[in-house]
């Protein structure tokens, strides 16, 4: 594993999403998003006099999160036909998006030379009526692939909060108090709900003795996904905050009760066959 990881031009964290992706059959969809995340920002302010103009993330947020978004935004590209004049009158960076392409081709290269399959969760055309393919793909599938890069930037969004309406995270394993970039689709601005668990790319600070703030998030749709990822990384004895522990102790045992289930299923069912025998 190690080696197929260093065989990737990008962090080690997109390079285990990567394999994972490559696992879970959305190798080459995962490949699009740590392009985008390899390249400087795609989306720009709009220049002051244009007045109409507004948040250029908006034609391609997924409620899913930033990731997502960011998978939305290259298939558009792509589907303008890599247009210049399309990515300026939407104030998107053609520069950033031509270079996504060119690390996407990198990427899927790389998968094929190290025998992993760049499959995607894309389905074929179906005509206009149906939408663009694109936003029919297999979200939870690559999502569980970026949550198996970036699981060691998981965070919570505690009950207090929910309650209150604020929009603040607890890091799963520090602890540590943070908020949302002012660009995340869960940030408000975009009508998508915050969720309660989440991972994201990098922090960033903004003032001195502010809190630090999460950049491209998305959404954990499932919490098992982080112990599918790391087990002993999110050990609730180890976990510095009180409610986290005792929400990841929950998920533990919800998991610890669907493995005991399967395996009675198994068990059974091969009991079964060999009866028939």
């Amino acid at each position: 594993v190690g080696r197929k990881i260093g065989a990737f031009p990008v962090d080690p964290p997109a390079a285990k999403m990567l394999l994972r992706g490559c696992e879970l059959g959305c190798g080459a969809d995962v490949a699009i998003i740590a392009a985008m995340l390899s390249t400087s920002n795609v989306f720009m302010r709009p220049s002051p006099g244009n007045r109409e103009a507004g948040d250029p993330r908006a034609p391609f947020t997924n409620s899913f999160g930033d990731h997502m978004t960011l998978f939305n935004t290259y298939h558009a590209f792509l589907a303008s036909g890599c247009d210049h004049a399309w990515a300026r009158s939407g104030n998107v960076s053609y520069r950033a998006l031509e270079q996504a392409r060119r690390i996407v081709d990198q990427l899927t290269s790389t998968m094929q030379r190290e025998g992993l399959e760049a499959a995607s969760t894309v389905p074929l055309p179906m005509g206009d009526d149906h939408g663009p393919a694109w936003r029919r793909c297999d979200p939870q599938r690559i999502l569980r692939a970026v949550v198996a890069g970036y699981f060691v930037k998981a965070a919570y969004m505690p009950a207090a909060c929910v309650r209150e309406g604020r929009i603040e995270y607890v890091l799963v394993r520090e602890g540590t108090r943070c908020g949302v970039h002012q660009t995340s689709v869960f940030n408000g601005h975009s009508g998508v709900q915050p969720p309660r668990w989440v991972v994201f790319d990098r922090f960033e600070s903004t003032a001195p003795g502010e809190r630090p703030v999460m950049r491209t998030a998305s959404h954990v749709v499932s919490p098992a996904w982080l112990l599918e990822a790391s087990d002993d990384f999110f050990t609730p004895d180890d976990l510095e905050d009180a409610e986290v522990a005792r929400e990841m102790r929950r998920v533990v045992a919800d998991e610890n009760r669907r493995k005991a289930a399967d395996d009675a299923e198994k068990e059974r069912r091969a009991r079964e066959q060999y009866a028939e025998i």
